[in-house]
């Protein structure tokens, strides 16, 4: 009975760590913006995320992505840049109550379903991609991922990369 207790834990551990790496993925663009005629970008900041390690790779995977669609970054201070690119990373933790743990109760000597409350990791990554020429916005791209386990967020963290290569299949907008 106590091995099937744990079967079923570890069943709902592995089924948390499959839902942190499910994702969404959504873009949007300025149709009236002619992207056959970008060559160049540039960040538009200096520094990204707080967290140096994590701005250097999501800096690292934008710049091998776009190098490999044809784009070359400009340094700060030459030609004007195609295009100005900024990101966002960030996470949200939200507890609500409901769900059912299995707990292995002592005085029964079986499993007991025990109500609990609920909580649901929501990270992701945006990027956005602007016309230093007007100002505006031509480009976006979100990945939005989601998990219910106590290691939801390292997870997301560990998939900054393959976030910045989801985003970023959707350029150029076809």
């Amino acid at each position: 009975m106590r091995t099937r207790v744990l079967a079923l834990m570890s069943l709902f551990v592995l089924l948390g760590a499959t839902l942190a790496g499910a994702a969404k993925i959504r873009s949007n663009h300025d149709p009236n913006f002619d992207f056959s005629k970008v060559k160049t970008y540039r960040f538009k900041l200096e520094k990204g995320h707080p967290n140096e390690d994590l701005d250097r790779r999501i800096r690292a995977e934008i710049r091998a992505q776009l190098t490999k669609k044809g784009l070359r970054e400009l340094p700060a201070g030459e030609e004007p840049a195609d295009l100005l690119v900024t990101y966002a990373a960030g996470s949200a933790d939200s507890l609500v109550p409901g769900g059912w743990f299995v707990e292995y109760d002592d005085w029964s000597g079986g499993p007991v379903l025990v109500p609990g409350d609920l909580s649901t990791v929501t990270g992701g990554l945006l990027i956005e991609m602007g016309d230093p020429k007007s100002g505006k916005l031509v480009w976006s791209a979100s990945y939005i991922m989601r998990g219910n386990n106590p290691g939801s967020l390292q997870v997301m963290a560990s998939n900054a990369e393959k976030a910045v290569r989801g985003a970023l299949k959707k350029y150029p907008p076809r």
